[in-house]
């Protein structure tokens, strides 16, 4: 029982040491940096895509051709990129997930038509999409503008990552959006070195856009898998980053060193580059996982270590040691500021009875449940630890005098509602006395804490089972 409810304790809501740990780990800054601007990264895709098919409409043809005589985007693509990245926002604002599914779906069979088009040199989509007067004109000039099979597949792999990021399997879902990223950063290395066959009928547009709808989805799972042992702030995460960095620019640099020196094989070469960049990529990603692993179990270590120095290993509730050292800084914050706060003293009644009558092991029972207590019923600003046997000791902070008598006399009556199996069922409820003070007035801690143990020691002289004040307070109505 005891440690059942000490591992309540450090995994619960509130309590200040797993808040600490929860900053820390479920809220990695890279993680949480990539997580925000998933949305506004998917809605500028959005944008360029809207302004893709102004363009058309307007007769811009820069807005889906920015280089001259190169590939365009087709009205295809933009629709497509302008569901995904719908989906993405609706996904990450958790609006609907079966629009996100439903969006996700619908792209993947725009675009298992348009693969199909190209397999079998049918003509399937050209009397549903918008401004296909537009596209016809520019293949009669002899200009690119189609939704190759580069792009197709690129988007595909981005509308199923998208559907399983909607179905919260996230592992595979970064899989697939980290795919989706080969053929875009393919047509980069083509731009850059000036090789065609690398870009093909895929536009600058449409690389761009690709690459960052793979950001925006790696942002909706950045908190599982891969990319989170990539992103984490540990040695593992910083080592994957900076071999990551140092790979790409080094890789780019000597592969356009080589290709301007044999212009002959850019083909080959550009290629040699692209799949070494991705084989380093997993190489380097396969590292973070396991160095990620080994760290882990020494955080967890870490952790244990101070649960172990700063915790009452029965209750759960701070040692006596962690509990003073908190009162200290709490009285100087309070000077600082002006501001009191409150020292309560709470002693279980009859305890050493339960001893006698059932036995330590009940005793120490009785205890861990009161432990347990302090750690559900107090906020997270108040804090509580073991002051030595059946006494506690809690700190209230940012209450007034009334509020702080009534926080008490709520512990009071939820003592005395425990339901212990072995001893409320057979002598009755367990009840406590509980004395407070003010740290008003007061320079030292250790007077806070006399006066409120003389408060205690009054309402055990009053029969027990209620609380008392310092005589500076008003007067606690039971």
């Amino acid at each position: 029982m005891p440690q059942v409810l000490l591992r309540h304790k450090a995994e619960g809501s509130g309590s200040p040491l797993l808040y600490s740990f929860t900053h820390l780990y479920g809220r990695w800054p890279l993680v949480r940096a990539l997580r925000v601007i998933s949305v506004p990264v998917a809605l500028t895709c959005g944008l360029f895509s809207l302004l893709v098919l102004i363009g058309y409409g307007a007769g811009l043809e820069v807005l889906y051709r920015p280089v001259a005589h190169g590939p365009a985007t087709h009205p295809l693509t933009a629709i497509v990129v302008l569901m995904i990245s719908s989906g993405v926002v609706i996904n990450v604002l958790r609006l609907s997930p079966a629009i996100a599914k439903i969006l996700a779906l619908l792209s993947l069979l725009l675009i298992f038509l348009r693969l199909t088009e190209i397999a079998t040199g049918t003509d399937m989509l050209s009397g549903w999409i918008p401004f296909q007067h537009v596209v016809n004109h520019d293949i009669v000039l002899g200009k690119s503008n189609n939704t190759g099979a580069n792009t197709a597949i690129t988007l595909m792999l981005l509308a199923f990552a998208l559907l399983l990021s909607a179905m919260h399997t996230n592992v595979l879902a970064q899989l697939a959006a980290s795919l989706a990223g080969i053929l875009p950063m393919s047509a980069y290395t083509g731009y850059i070195y000036g090789i065609d066959a690398f870009h093909g009928a895929m536009s600058l547009v449409s690389a761009t856009l690709a690459l960052l709808l793979m950001l925006s989805i790696l942002g909706l799972t950045a908190h599982r898998g891969v990319l989170r042992a990539v992103l984490s702030p540990y040695i593992g995460g910083r080592i994957a980053r900076i071999q990551t960095s140092i790979s790409y620019a080094v890789l780019l640099l000597v592969g356009y060193m080589i290709y301007r020196s044999l212009a002959s094989s850019a083909s080959v070469i550009g290629a040699f580059i692209v799949l070494v960049i991705w084989f380093t990529t997993v190489l380097i990603c396969v590292s973070a996982v396991m160095q990620e692993k080994m760290d882990r179990k020494r955080r967890a270590a870490e952790r244990a270590l101070y649960m172990m120095a700063t915790r009452d290993q029965l209750t759960g509730v701070y040692n006596r040691k962690t509990i003073m050292e908190l009162a200290e800084s709490e009285l100087k914050r309070s000077q600082r500021s002006e501001r009191p706060f409150y020292i309560v003293m709470l002693d279980v009644d009859h305890f050493k009875r339960i001893n006698d009558q059932a036995g330590h092991v009940m005793g120490d029972t009785v205890l861990s449940y009161i432990g347990d207590l302090l750690g559900r019923c107090l906020r997270s600003s108040d804090k509580a630890g073991r002051y030595g046997g059946e006494e506690f000791i809690i700190m209230l902070t940012e209450v007034s005098d009334e509020g702080a008598a009534r926080a008490c006399l709520k512990l009071l009556n939820q003592v005395r509602s425990l339901d212990i199996p072995g001893w409320t069922d057979r002598k009755g409820p367990v009840t406590a006395s509980i004395g407070y003070a003010s740290s008003a007035g007061k320079q030292r801690l250790i007077d806070i804490i006399e006066a409120a143990d003389a408060a205690l020691y009054e309402a055990k002289g009053l029969g027990r089972d209620r609380v008392e004040a310092e005589a500076s307070l008003p007067t606690v109505e039971q």
